[in-house]
């Protein structure tokens, strides 16, 4: 998994987690903390065995805007399942409440 943020000086950086890391931080959150994930609308694009999924989203802790960004997911159709073999998302700080992302 991969993040791109964009830092208060406009400097764009990518960061890499793996899936039993971002398992742990999820776990982590105490349970009095809500947190909510809104997609926003969505588009497939398939080409055979592969597939991108594009999904513009807002996250909300606590009942307020957090941050929002899009995720983005690869896909490989092995027989007849779908199977997630890459994510990669954005997490803007900027934007969120004006509708920009």
């Amino acid at each position: 998994m991969q993040r791109i943020t964009i830092d208060a000086t406009g400097k764009a950086s990518i960061r890499e987690q793996d899936f039993d890391e971002f398992l742990k931080a999820l776990v982590s959150i105490p349970k009095t903390v809500t947190f909510k994930e809104t997609i926003k609308s969505y588009s497939i694009q398939i080409d055979g065995p592969m597939a991108n999924v594009w999904t513009p989203y807002e996250f909300s802790r606590d009942g307020k805007v957090d941050h929002c960004g899009v995720n983005s997911f690869q896909l490989f159709k092995d027989g007849e399942n779908w199977k997630i073999i890459y994510i990669i998302d954005t997490g803007l700080k900027d934007g969120c409440a004006r509708g920009e992302n």
